[in-house]
């Protein structure tokens, strides 16, 4: 478990792999916290113009409008920009209108369950079965971490907290609420996030935010 990983993260992925809490990690439990780790699949496809927004072809107007010398799009209706934009993506003047979104395990409610599940055994550092409202704060200054983003730890884990189960700090989650809050759109979104593995070592102890 050395292999330069310091030994606090060590034993918060050993807690993550470890479902019985036996302090051993079977074949089984490991297959399963790797099929956990694993992340969503992703699938890009091209989106016809007739379902993109008038917002998005008036800005890809004004881009070809700046390369072309084309007249701005406030004088133009929005039947003209959006013909031609799609002229443009025709001759190959410019990229399609490309979307990217997550698929198959995403919307499968075992794989969601089981890799909240891990990310909730990762961060009860007491084992009790509950997260404590520290616990959350540290999950998500890790979040914040992998994301590169400078934020305040503490004012996050309170606004996710409003919206999980009774939204009272001095509450505890449940695993059972941790994993609805985990499929809820917006609702810790980035927690996939803490699966990724860091170059940096991240001390998974409670620290001040």
């Amino acid at each position: 478990m050395r292999q330069g990983i310091p030994e606090e993260e060590a034993r918060a992925y050993t807690r993550g792999f470890d479902r019985d809490k036996d302090g051993l990690i079977d074949v089984r439990e490991f297959q399963l916290g790797l099929a956990a780790m694993r992340p969503p699949e992703e699938e890009t496809h091209e989106v016809p113009l007739a379902d993109v927004g008038e917002d998005t072809i008036e800005e890809i107007y004004d881009e070809l409008s700046c390369q072309l010398g084309l007249p701005p799009a406030s004088t133009m209706s929005s039947q003209a920009t959006r013909t031609i934009v799609e002229a443009a993506i025709n001759r190959g003047d410019i990229d399609p209108i490309m979307h990217t979104e997550l698929v198959c395990r995403n919307s499968d409610e075992r794989w969601l369950d089981e890799r909240a599940s891990m990310l909730f055994r990762i961060y009860d550092e007491d084992c009790d079965g509950l997260m404590q409202f520290e616990e959350l704060v540290t999950m998500v200054r890790h979040m914040n971490r992998a994301l590169g983003k400078d934020a305040d730890a503490r004012q996050e884990a309170r606004e996710i907290r409003s919206h999980i189960g009774t939204g009272m700090l001095d509450r505890p989650i449940n695993l059972a609420t941790f994993q609805e809050a985990i499929k809820k759109e917006g609702c810790l979104a980035n927690a996939s996030k803490l699966f990724t593995l860091c170059k940096s070592p991240v001390n998974i102890t409670n620290n001040s935010a």
